[in-house]
């Protein structure tokens, strides 16, 4: 199944170059180092390294991160992904990247 939509995608990727024009490059990754924070308990962090991904409106950070600086979830939404739909706990935490800090 995954092999299938790989397919379809470079299938899409080659007619965007070859027939409509479209140059294709090749993509990096911007990794960052980003401090997860406890709002009700502040002495209680964790530094994570992460992936920027600027179109993305939630953080994802592993379970086993956010227990251990006790973050709870506090209710289960559900997502559109690329394979369809998925449901996921979400939590609150506060995020702090290059000295600057939000929700």
């Amino acid at each position: 199944m995954k092999k299938c939509k790989i397919q379809k995608f470079w299938k899409h990727a080659k007619f965007l170059s070859e027939v409509m024009g479209y140059k294709l490059v090749p993509v990096g990754f911007v990794k960052v180092r980003f401090r997860v924070i406890n709002p009700l308990d502040r002495e209680r962090f964790v530094d994570v390294d992460g992936i920027v991904d600027t179109g993305a409106i939630y953080n994802v950070v592993g379970r086993s991160l956010l227990e251990s600086i006790d973050l709870k979830p506090v209710e289960r939404r559900r997502f559109k992904a690329f394979g369809g739909e998925v449901e996921r706990e979400v939590g609150i935490a506060e995020v702090e990247l290059m000295g600057r800090k939000g929700a």
